[in-house]
């Protein structure tokens, strides 16, 4: 008996510079892509907490207007907002895996909030006080989102 499976697409975005540069080893020529291999596994491992994350891809890196996207206040407090960000993408089999009561992601919120990250990459937003993933509030540098963002 065949059952139906879904894939489910959701997408994340981020002001922290997680380009997949595939550096896996430690050597000072290339230590800014290899911190950015670092970030880029942060993530991997982070969203896969909760729940079996059947594929991920980064998308692109993006360096435009960040207003329509749901960062917090102190990045949108210069004319223009325009940043880099960086888009990933990723499947899981459970439409509401990350979903809380009052938030479809809240559970992922939760897994990322005050995960350290590596700034000083090539980030174009100004840097929090405290180099990790905020999730809410003022300094809010990662947002998920269930439908595409273009």
């Amino acid at each position: 008996m065949k059952t139906d499976q879904r894939i489910y697409t959701h997408w994340g975005l981020t002001l922290v510079d997680i380009t997949e540069t595939g550096v896996t080893q430690s050597n000072n020529s290339q230590l800014k892509e290899r911190n950015q291999q670092r970030n880029w596994e942060t993530v991997q491992q982070t969203l896969g907490l909760k729940t079996q994350v059947l594929r991920i891809d980064q998308v692109t890196s993006h360096a435009s207007d960040i207003s329509k996207f749901n960062f917090g206040d102190y990045y949108m407090s210069d004319v223009g907002f325009k940043y880099n960000y960086w888009v990933f993408e990723f499947d899981i089999e459970y439409q509401d895996a990350y979903a809380t009561k009052t938030h479809p992601f809240g559970i992922l919120a939760q897994d990322f909030e005050n995960v350290p990250v590596i700034l000083g990459l090539n980030e174009t937003a100004p840097s929090p006080p405290i180099p990790i993933f905020y999730t809410t509030g003022t300094y809010k540098n990662i947002h998920f989102m269930n439908r595409p963002f273009i």
